[in-house]
């Protein structure tokens, strides 16, 4: 432990959340949780790697947040399961995790929403809720290139999923009466690219680069409000009060639920056809749910702080990977490679069946109207035909 004052020690404190990927919403959580501790005095955070051997280099450790608890049987996930842990930090938890027992032994165990809270409380008694770290999280202002002082500017981030929930996305996104930030922001995910693929109209817009978490949060910051495909986009514009529509995704629908937010989450083109429109209107105040917010945040930070300096001593221990830390990298990243892939598969097929059904009705079309234009072509025929010729209308054969 390092001197903090005349007779005491700074515990080292070790954070363990998937540090790993290229995921701008978990390492920002990372940056937040180091930054609310040290507004507590425990400034020796050391970000633990999940693939590292076993290490007794701290003697507390805060577990999460992010999705980390999971079915048993992933190899990476597992990693989180860790015993003597000191804080599960405002962990996503998915449905069918089991064997959630270890958490009994934790000073403070905490979900990022009610539903998930529900999940560990099959296994733990008291479990609280507690908002995503990066409620919290302080940046500097960013600058988007382009953009003038005070002129209207709305981000977009969207993935596959979005197109898919929203076949006009291009068309409402075009509608919107403002410049437009284009946002690669989960990088993993290789969303600039996709991105750059959607024919969006690019007369009044800009795409930024692959920023820093930080940069981000300064960027979105400064908008008008963002339509965006990811939580942690959502939180960075939620927790500064800028008003957003964000795609359905379960954890998403958890989180914003417990806020009375359901609204601004989207499933549909109509469904965020009204949320822009409520946003456009005005009518989108957040102020006051962030700052309860980010109230529950720092009163659950003064929690962990205090159980970490109870628990200085009692050294908490990372279980060693499996198998060697390249090679646990490789596979994360190729199984994240895979479903990207498999997203951006799924939308093409939707795509095609989309284009598919609508040439086979232009085709139906076609047809029938071919078929009317003869039947016309007949009857105007029959009515050509003299009064006194045989076959004639109103005459006997």
């Amino acid at each position: 432990m390092s001197e903090d004052a005349p007779g005491t020690a700074v515990p080292r404190v070790g954070l363990l959340y998937d540090s790993v990927s290229a995921n701008t919403g978990d390492i920002a959580i990372g940056i937040a949780g180091a930054q609310e501790l040290a507004r507590h005095g425990l400034a020796d955070v050391t970000v633990l790697d999940p693939f590292a051997p076993a290490t007794d280099s701290v003697d507390a450790v805060v577990v999460g947040g992010g999705e980390l608890i999971r079915p048993i049987g992933d190899a990476f996930y597992d990693v989180f399961r860790l015993a003597g842990g000191t804080v599960l930090n405002s962990a996503g938890v998915w449905q069918a995790a089991e064997g959630l027992e270890l958490f009994k032994d934790y000073a403070v165990v905490s979900a990022r929403s009610s539903v998930e809270a529900e999940v560990l409380s099959r296994y733990v008694d008291d479990v609280r809720v507690v908002p995503d770290t990066t409620t919290t999280m302080e940046s500097a202002p960013y600058r988007i290139p382009g953009v003038e002082d005070g002129e209207p500017v709305v981000g977009v981030h969207v993935v596959p999923h979005t197109l898919a929930l929203c076949p006009d996305l291009v068309e409402l996104i075009d509608a919107i009466p403002h410049k437009k930030v284009f946002i690669p922001f989960t990088h993993y995910n290789y969303d600039d690219s996709f991105m750059r693929a959607v024919p969006f109209d690019r007369t009044n817009a800009t795409f930024l680069p692959r920023l820093s978490p930080l940069e981000l949060h300064g960027a979105i910051g400064g908008l008008t409000y963002v339509v965006t495909s990811s939580l942690h986009a959502s939180l960075f514009a939620y927790s500064q009060s800028v008003p957003f529509a964000t795609v359905h995704q379960e954890k998403v629908w958890n989180y914003f639920s417990d806020r009375g937010l359901q609204r601004l989450v989207f499933r549909s083109c109509a469904e965020l056809r009204a949320a822009l429109e409520e946003i456009e209107a005005g009518e989108v105040d957040l102020a006051g749910l962030v700052a309860a917010d980010k109230a529950a945040v720092r009163a659950a930070y003064a929690d962990y702080a205090a159980a970490i300096r109870h628990r200085a001593g009692h050294r908490s221990v990372p279980r060693s990977a499996p198998v060697s830390s390249e090679l646990q990298s490789e596979r994360l990243t190729s199984s994240q490679r895979e479903g990207v892939i498999h997203n951006r598969d799924s939308v093409l097929h939707q795509l095609y069946l989309r284009v598919l059904t609508a040439e086979r009705g232009e085709r139906v079309w076609h047809d029938e109207a071919d078929r009317l234009a003869a039947r016309v072509a007949e009857l105007e025929a029959a009515a050509a035909v003299p009064a006194d010729q045989p076959g004639s209308p109103g005459t006997v054969g």
